[in-house]
C-alpha cells in the first residue's frame, strides 16, 4: 500500500490542494469580513499595548514592578492564543478555535485579578507570587510532555529544585492549581469560577460555568 501512495503521491496531493483552495474560498466568501474584522481588532490591541509596554519598561517605575511585568507577560501569552484562535478559525477548525478562546478569557480574568489586587497593600505579593507559579507550570508541562520545547534532564531538575524552594517559600498549596492567588482565599487556591467572580468587578464577564 505504501508503495502505491509513494507512485500516486502527486496525484493525491493535487487533488487534496484542489479541495482545500475549494474549501478555503468557500470560507472566505462566508466569513471574510468577520475574520478581517477579528484580524484587525488582534493587530490593533497587540500595537497599542506593545507600545505602551516598551514606553514604560524601562521606566525606574516599572523595572521592579511585578504587576507591571505580570500584565506584559499575560498581554504576550494572550496575543500568541489570539493569533492561534485565528489561525484555527481561517482554516475551518471552529471546536478549536473555540477552546483557544476559552484559554484567551482565562487570561483575560487573571489579568484583571491581578491588575486589581496586585498593588493592594494585603496582597502586594500577588503579582510575583504568578510570576513565581511559572515554574510550577513549566515543570508540569515538561513532565507531561507537552513544553513548547524538548527540556533536558537537567534543566527539569533545576526547575524541581526551584519549585521545593518555593513550595517552601509559600507553603504547599501553592503548587496546586491557582495556587498563586491563594492569598485571594484565606490561603486556599481559589477556583477559577471564583477568580471570575473577583475579576467580575472590573467589569470582566463571569462564565456561566
Amino acid at each position: 500500500m505504501f508503495s502505491d501512495l509513494k507512485s500516486t503521491a502527486n496525484e493525491h496531493l493535487a487533488h487534496e490542494r484542489q479541495l482545500w483552495q475549494e474549501f478555503q474560498a468557500a470560507l472566505r466568501g462566508q466569513w471574510s469580513e468577520a475574520l478581517d474584522v477579528y484580524y484587525l481588532t488582534i493587530y490593533g490591541v497587540a500595537e497599542v499595548a506593545d507600545r505602551y509596554i516598551d514606553r514604560h519598561a524601562a521606566g525606574a517605575a516599572t523595572r521592579h514592578d511585578d504587576t507591571f511585568r505580570a500584565l506584559a507577560f499575560l498581554h504576550q501569552r494572550g496575543r500568541r492564543v489570539a493569533w492561534e484562535t485565528f489561525a484555527l478559525l481561517s482554516n475551518g477548525f471552529p471546536n478549536g478555535a473555540m477552546a483557544r478562546a476559552r484559554t484567551l478569557h482565562e487570561l483575560a480574568v487573571i489579568g484583571t485579578v491581578i491588575g486589581e489586587y496586585g498593588r493592594q497593600p494585603a496582597t502586594s505579593n500577588l503579582a510575583t507570587r504568578f510570576l513565581d507559579y511559572e515554574v510550577i507550570e513549566e515543570l508540569r508541562a515538561c513532565e507531561g510532555g507537552y513544553s513548547d520545547f524538548v527540556a533536558d534532564e537537567h534543566y527539569v531538575k533545576e526547575l524541581r529544585k526551584r519549585g521545593e524552594v518555593l513550595t517552601e517559600q509559600y507553603k504547599p498549596p501553592f503548587v496546586e492549581r491557582n495556587g498563586w492567588a491563594a492569598i485571594l482565599n484565606s490561603g486556599e487556591p481559589p477556583s477559577f469560577k471564583q477568580l471570575e467572580a473577583l475579576a467580575e468587578w472590573r467589569g470582566c464577564g463571569a462564565s456561566t460555568k
